[in-house]
C-alpha cells in the first residue's frame, strides 16, 4: 500500500468491490451473480464472467481477482484439471467449484463462502512510496473487514532503497507497507507453505542485498503475534548472513538449544526434536527411515575406503543429521511430484546451510556440522569440502536413486551406480565412487 492510498479513518473509509470470476454456463453463472449481489454479509461485488478455457484465462492474465469460480464440469473439462492448469495465476485468489455434487451446495451457501472467504483490501496503486503501518487496521484498511478463511503468508523484509511495484507483485491477493516505519511487511494469500516460501526468495531477486523473514498460517489466526514471527524469522536470517529464514527454523532453533543443554547423546537430541516438532510425513520421512539408512551406507563407504573408528563414527553421525535442514523446507515442496523451478529448487537447497546451523544448536561437534553444511558441495567445487561430506554425497545420492521419491520410482543399484560414474570427478568423489561400486557388487552377491 502506498501513502496516497491510505484510507482514511470514519466514514471516508470505503472499500473497494470484491472481484469475482465465475466460469460457468449463462444460466447457473446469472444465478449466482444473484446470490452474491443480494448477500447480505457482503453485498459489494463485481462479477466477471468466462464462457471458455481460453476466456478464463486470459482473464486471469490481466485482471486481478479476489475469487474464481469454476463450474463442475466447464468447457469440457473437470473443475480439478482446470484449476490445476490455471493454479500459477490463481495463487491470489480463493478458487471454488459450482455445482461440485460431493458437496451438493445450493448457491446461498457457495455464495455465503465466497463472501466470507475473499480478500478485500484497498488497492495498491503502482506507483509512490510506501506507506507506514503501525498496526493491522492500518495494513488491512482501517475498519476493513479482515479475511476470513485460505492460508495467509507474511514476509518482512529488511529495508532496502528499491522501491518495488508492489501492484504488479502482489495483485489484489496482498498488501505492503512499511511496519512501524523500518521493515517492509508484506501479507498475501499463498496457495501453501512451499508457496510461500518460493514467493518470497523469488521476491529477493527483485531486492538486491535484503533478507526476508516468512511465516504462514491460517486466515482466521491473523493478529500482531504472526507479524513478530516474520520479524523474528528476518532476525535469524539476518545473523546468518542469508537471503531467507523462515519462523520453523526459529522454533526449531529455539527447541535444539534447549535441547542441548538437557540431554548428553547427540542421537537423542536428534530424537527429541524430531518429537517436539509438527512434521509433515515426507519431512518426517527425509528425517528418519531415509537419514538411517543414508548414515548405514555412508558408514559402509567409510570402512571400504579405511576410514579409522573416529572418522568412520563421525562420518556415520553426518549421514544421520545430513537431512536435519528439512526440518525448514515447506512439507509440501518436498512432496511435489513434479519437477523443481529453478526457484523452488534455490529453496531446497538452503536444506544443507540450515542443517549446519540446527548442528550447531544441538551442541553437535563442529566437524560434523562442517560435514552436514557441505554433503551437497560438488567435487568440481571451487569450496573444498571435507573428505566425510563426500562420502554423505555419494551414500545420500545411492539411497535417494534406489528409493521411491514423490517425483520418481526407485531406480535399480545398477542403474545408480551407472548414475555415479557418469558424475565422478564433477559432481561426486571418483574415490567414493569407487567403494560405492564394490559395496554394490557386495551387495548384489549376498542378494543373489
Amino acid at each position: 500500500m502506498h501513502s496516497s492510498e491510505v484510507p482514511a479513518t470514519g466514514a471516508e473509509n470505503v472499500m473497494p468491490k470484491m472481484r469475482v470470476l465465475i466460469a460457468a454456463r449463462g444460466d447457473r453463472r446469472t444465478a449466482l451473480a444473484k446470490a452474491l449481489g443480494v448477500h447480505e454479509a457482503h453485498p459489494m461485488f463485481e462479477v466477471g464472467a468466462a464462457d471458455t478455457r481460453e476466456m478464463l484465462f486470459r482473464s486471469l492474465r490481466t485482471g486481478n481477482w479476489h475469487a474464481v469460480v469454476v463450474a463442475w464440469t466447464f468447457d469440457g473439462a473437470p473443475a480439478e484439471e482446470i484449476l490445476a492448469a490455471a493454479s500459477e495465476l490463481t495463487v491470489c485468489a480463493q478458487t471454488f467449484v459450482l455445482d461440485d455434487p460431493s458437496r451438493a451446495e445450493p448457491l446461498d451457501q457457495l455464495a455465503h463462502r465466497i463472501a466470507t472467504g475473499g480478500v478485500r483490501t484497498s488497492a495498491v496503486p503502482k506507483v509512490g512510496p510506501l506507506s507506514t503501518c503501525e498496526s493491522l487496521d492500518e495494513l488491512l484498511g482501517g475498519g476493513g473487514r479482515r479475511p476470513r478463511s485460505g492460508l495467509l503468508s507474511c514476509v518482512m523484509l529488511s529495508p532496502t532503497g528499491n522501491d518495488t511495484d508492489w501492484h504488479g507483485v502482489l495483485g489484489a491477493g496482498g498488501v505492503a507497507c512499511r511496519w512501524r516505519g523500518e521493515n517492509v511487511l508484506v501479507l498475501r494469500r499463498a496457495a501453501g507453505p512451499g508457496e510461500a516460501v518460493v514467493w518470497a526468495e523469488a521476491l529477493l531477486d527483485r531486492q538486491a542485498g535484503t533478507s526476508a523473514g516468512v511465516t504462514w498460517f491460517r486466515a482466521e489466526e491473523l493478529q500482531e503475534a504472526k507479524i513478530n514471527q516474520a520479524e523474528q524469522a528476518l532476525s535469524i536470517a539476518g545473523s546468518r548472513g542469508v537471503g531467507l529464514a523462515t519462523w520453523t527454523s526459529v522454533v526449531a532453533a529455539h527447541h535444539a538449544r534447549r535441547l542441548a543443554s538437557a540431554i548428553d547423546q547427540p542421537e537423542a537430541r536428534r530424537l527429541r526434536l524430531l518429537a517436539d516438532l509438527p512434521l509433515g510425513s515426507e519431512q518426517r520421512r527425509h528425517l528418519t527411515t531415509h537419514s538411517e539408512e543414508v548414515a548405514a551406507t555412508a558408514l559402509d563407504l567409510a570402512r571400504l575406503l579405511r576410514l579409522g573408528p573416529e572418522a568412520c563414527e563421525q562420518v556415520r553421525l553426518a549421514g544421520l543429521l545430513h537431512d536435519l535442514g528439512k526440518i525448514a523446507i515447506p512439507d509440501d515442496l518436498l512432496a511435489k511430484p513434479g519437477a523443481l523451478s529453478p526457484i523452488e529448487r534455490r529453496v531446497l537447497n538452503r536444506h544443507a546451510a540450515e542443517g549446519a546451523w540446527l548442528c550447531e544448536a544441538l551442541g553437535i561437534d563442529t566437524e560434523v556440522a562442517r560435514v552436514v553444511r557441505h554433503h551437497h558441495t560438488r567435487f568440481d567445487a571451487l569450496e573444498l569440502a571435507p573428505d566425510a561430506a563426500r562420502i554423505v554425497a555419494v551414500a545420500d545420492a545411492l539411497v535417494t536413486m534406489t528409493s521411491i521419491r514423490p517425483y520418481s520410482a526407485a531406480r535399480s543399484f545398477e542403474h545408480a551406480l551407472a548414475e555415479l560414474r557418469r558424475c565422478r570427478g564433477s559432481v561426486f568423489d571418483p574415490r567414493v565412487v569407487v567403494a560405492a561400486h564394490i559395496l554394490g557388487a557386495s551387495s548384489m552377491r549376498a542378494a543373489a
